[in-house]
């Protein structure tokens, strides 16, 4: 299974994305539960199933116009913040980390916000 959380803050609210592997396939991840207020939202992602992420990658939020954020599952040694544990994207105010994770023989990424 993989699991995507986000939040926003004065930004537009998602409600599906996309997880592209290196090979141009494209998972298509429709939101599960969000809540939001005029100002704020939050949503979860998840898609059961295997999906091939291996190598990089790029999530794209399918927004007017979609952005796009590109990333490799790599190991981090260590972090005091959030953009030293992964790549860090930050648009209208929202950052984004998508943090890579080996989970036995399978790839976790989660995407953090800073609260």
């Amino acid at each position: 299974m993989t699991y995507i959380t986000m939040a926003g803050e004065q930004a537009p609210r998602v409600d599906r994305l996309e997880l592209v592997n290196e090979r141009g396939e494209v998972f298509d991840i429709p939101s599960n539960m969000g809540a939001w207020t005029p100002n704020d939202w939050t949503a979860s992602f998840w898609h059961k199933g295997k999906l091939d992420l291996s190598g990089a990658i790029k999530l794209r939020l399918p927004l007017q116009p979609a952005r796009e954020v590109e990333a490799r599952l790599e190991q981090a040694d260590s972090g005091a913040s959030y953009a030293e544990l992964g790549k860090t994207a930050t648009f209208n105010g929202l950052s984004v980390t998508a943090i890579a994770d080996r989970v036995g023989d399978r790839a976790r990424i989660s995407l953090i916000s800073p609260p």
